[in-house]
């Protein structure tokens, strides 16, 4: 018969739940390795019974809730995504220099580019392409 979960169990269980911290995460905070709060976790549903997620769903919603927490980051900053996005900047640097996934950067400019955002961005590469042109054509 396995123990009662206490606190700990349920307090991890809330933060990779509600909160979205990934395994690794809840590791370093309860000085634990993944593998343990897995295991932990897991017994923890399992106690459960019925009235309990899958390991698999649980992992799901730790997922939805991070993606979420990305994508109203990546909202707030709009701006600033915009503007560099504008200047010619490529989504997968723009994420990675504001820490977002290249997913929320692609919605934000999905959603919130206007077409003039749209026309500075092709000027911007327009410009791009050809100052490379010129330095390619330099003599070394």
């Amino acid at each position: 018969m396995s123990p009662t979960p206490g606190k700990r169990e349920r307090e991890m269980y809330r933060l990779r739940t509600v909160e979205g911290l990934t395994l690794r995460e809840l590791a370093r905070r309860f000085h634990l390795s993944p593998e343990r709060v897995r295991q932990l976790l897991n017994e923890y549903v399992r106690t459960g019974a019925d009235e309990w997620p899958s390991a698999r769903a649980m992992s799901r919603a730790a997922t939805a809730v991070r993606r979420a927490r990305d994508l109203a980051r990546a909202q707030a900053q709009a701006g600033e995504l915009l503007a560099a996005w504008r200047e010619g900047e490529e989504r997968e640097q723009i994420a990675k220099a504001f820490g977002l996934r290249c997913r929320s950067v692609a919605r934000v400019i999905r959603t919130e580019a206007s077409s003039a955002d749209r026309a500075a961005r092709t000027q911007a590469r327009r410009r791009s392409r050809e100052t490379a042109g010129e330095e390619a054509s330099r003599p070394g």
